[in-house]
């Protein structure tokens, strides 16, 4: 079997004699600080007379691009060997330039992109779709993808003082060239988040689709890229690649459920066989509703009592009694309703007075029913469960409008029992496999705000899904801790274990040599060990730009556990619902994981087993029953900085946040 993946071959080769046209304004495609570029060039005397003529100094930015004709309206120099790369994407980019696309030449993460118009949004926006590139140079390979489906851009021209002080605006200029707002000031507007949350207009992504994607892709080549003229450069005729892919064994799919049952879905294995391991205290566990509609309350205890519909309740479906807790007065029980969102934390303060009295509980459970979003989470949310943390409480929160969705809310109640499940120390299922005492440690970060930097982590003695530690911190507190985390870790490990013989690292960036440094001494000093480790680097994000598609399923979604060995150290491997050739029905598309792995040559590690290890991780996360892409490690650690960057202070350690997966 053969994936199809978006990459085309090309050829390139000086046919002409190439220069560099620079200029002192930002009019040309892309942009050099000068000391920095003035640098590259061994002989520097024309650019030095030319530079001071024009009054240019070491911090001043200057404009340029190529042209294979002489000009008498710039400055041109001979090209160099340093420039050949970018020259290359700026023939991709001039060519579709000329086709009358819009284009970005130095896009923060791509080569470049270029928009295309679809149509019309609004009497203010037109709506185009965006392409991103990738271009390698060294291997004379092109990836694209769409980057945007609806990417708004002005109609007209406009200043940037109709933003109201918005920073990091992207403009198309008179040459349809994208330039930033510190460049210039005035033009055809692309509406950033800022701009559409301003405006009211909808920011929400439209879901993957492979088989629609493939067909887009495949006319934009067709139409842009096959035959056209790109200078000294040429697209291989032949279209998109194929590679042979490989997968992680069957037995990576195979999930353990009660009394040893084996399925390889979640939903089918939940609803046949049961919870692979009861929570701890499943029997002693008493529940507290905090809602603002009694009626929401009263129907969400009824369907978790009772069941409905396909859903058989939560005592039948995870072993767990849905038993409301005892008030302190008589008689009553603890629950809890709030005035509105806005009094919700005000509110809640009185009601702890009075009903939580004790420092820390270990038998209770909250269930908050409100308006909240479990993609977008606000204030209210973050600081509600973190008091109810601090009270050793886990909590699951529900959208008051799923209850009320009668006809759909069945679908969501098994998602719900898994996840108070989980918190409450259980083990849903597990992946059936032999058990590895490895020490796996994911790491994750996020920014709040003010762009200050949080970071996680989450930490795992084996491969079956006991969460044994967690942590988190502001990057400004220290620029050690991810060692100190480390350390931690590792004792933790020794203490239970008796000896360490091998360390995963889940992080989200590579590891630089200082780090890596820092990590053999710590190993070699510490703890008078020599512990072979390997740095598997995880893309949270999924993959941005690379993608695959199976032809034995109409260009589709390749099956799950399916890996594509893009380089020598990076992969791309698809985590999703396709656990086999023939998909059920309602199988959701998503997107795959782009993954690299490094030091495990040297270390002795197979990288199949570490990509094979990062798909259990992937089914061992409880959030619900779809499968997730990213790793539990690097899930959690992301769900934990996020919490910390929103709550700014330290989290409480307890059993619940140390050993549970409270975060979900």
């Amino acid at each position: 079997m053969e994936i199809i993946i978006n990459r085309l071959k090309y050829t390139y080769k000086l046919n002409e004699i190439v220069r560099i046209i620079i200029s002192k304004d930002n009019d040309l495609a892309y942009n050099y600080q000068w000391k920095y570029f003035v640098v590259k060039f061994k002989d520097k005397r024309n650019l030095i007379d030319w530079a001071n003529r024009n009054n240019i100094k070491d911090k001043n930015y200057i404009s340029y691009e190529f042209i294979s004709i002489e000009t008498d309206n710039y400055f041109s120099i001979p090209i160099i060997e340093y420039f050949l790369f970018k020259h290359q994407w700026f023939l991709i980019a001039k060519g579709l330039l000329d086709q009358g696309l819009i284009i970005d030449f130095d896009p923060k993460v791509f080569s470049l992109s270029c928009y295309k118009k679809i149509g019309s949004y609004n009497d203010e926006w037109d709506r185009y779709k965006r392409y991103d590139f990738n271009i390698n140079t060294k291997y004379k390979e092109v990836v694209f993808n769409v980057g945007s489906q609806s990417s708004l851009i002005s109609k007209t021209q406009k200043s940037i003082d109709e933003f109201n002080g918005i920073n990091n605006i992207k403009i198309v200029n008179s040459q349809n060239k994208v330039k930033s707002s510190k460049e210039i000031e005035n033009g055809f507007i692309i509406a950033n988040g800022k701009i559409k949350e301003d405006q009211e207009i909808s920011n929400k992504g439209i879901p993957i689709d492979y088989k629609k994607r493939y067909t887009d892709l495949i006319n934009f080549y067709n139409n842009h890229l096959k035959e056209n003229d790109f200078g000294d450069l040429n697209f291989i005729s032949i279209g998109f690649e194929s590679i042979h892919p490989k997968r992680v064994s069957f037995d990576r799919n195979k999930m353990i459920f009660k009394n040893g049952n084996t399925d390889i879905n979640p939903i089918t294995g939940m609803r046949n066989y049961g919870v692979y391991k009861e929570a701890p205290n499943s029997s002693d566990v008493k529940f507290i509703f905090i809602y603002e509609n009694k009626d929401d309350a009263n129907t969400l205890y009824k369907y978790l009592k009772n069941g409905y519909k396909g859903f058989p309740g939560l005592e039948r479906y995870v072993g767990i009694s849905l038993t409301l807790a005892d008030s302190t007065k008589e008689g009553g029980y603890k629950r809890f309703q709030y005035k509105s969102k806005e009094t919700l934390l005000d509110d809640y303060e009185l009601f702890e007075k009075i009903e939580l009295q004790e420092e820390e509980y270990d038998d209770l459970f909250a269930l908050v029913i409100g308006d909240f979003n479990k993609d977008e989470p606000d204030s209210v949310y973050y600081e509600l469960k973190a008091a109810l943390i601090n009270k050793g409480i886990p909590s699951q929160f529900i959208n008051y409008k799923n209850i009320r969705k009668s006809s759909v809310f069945n679908y969501h109640l098994p998602n719900i029992s898994i996840g108070i499940h989980a918190k409450l120390g259980g083990i849903p299922w597990r992946i059936d496999s032999k058990k590895k005492k490895d020490l796996v440690i994911g790491f994750n970060q996020v920014f709040n705000r003010d762009r200050e930097r949080f970071l996680a982590g989450s930490v795992f003695f084996d491969n079956h899904g006991y969460l044994k530690r967690t942590f988190s911190f502001p990057e400004k507190e220290s620029k050690d801790e991810l060692i100190i985390e480390l350390k931690n870790a590792v004792q933790a490990f020794i203490n239970e274990n008796g000896n360490i013989e091998r360390i995963v690292i889940h992080y989200y960036k590579s590891l630089s040599g200082n780090e890596k440094e820092k990590i053999d001494k710590l190993l070699r000093e510490n703890f008078k060990i020599t512990v072979p480790y390997a740095v598997v680097e995880i893309n949270d994000t999924k993959s941005k730009i690379e993608l695959g598609f199976d032809p034995q399923y109409s260009f589709g979604m390749p099956v799950s556990g399916s890996y594509l060995r893009l380089s020598r150290k990076e992969y791309l491997l698809f985590n999703n619902n396709r656990f086999k050739e023939i998909a059920p029905v309602g199988v959701k598309d998503e997107l795959p994981l782009k993954i690299k792995i490094h030091f495990a040559d040297e270390s002795g590690f197979s990288h199949i087993e570490l990509i094979e290890q990062v798909y259990e991780f992937s089914r061992l996360i409880w959030k619900g029953l779809k499968q997730r892409s990213q790793p539990a490690t690097c899930f959690y650690a992301k769900e934990i900085a996020k919490f910390r960057a929103h709550v700014n202070r330290e989290i409480r350690q307890n059993r619940v946040t140390q050993e549970t997966p409270w975060i979900i």
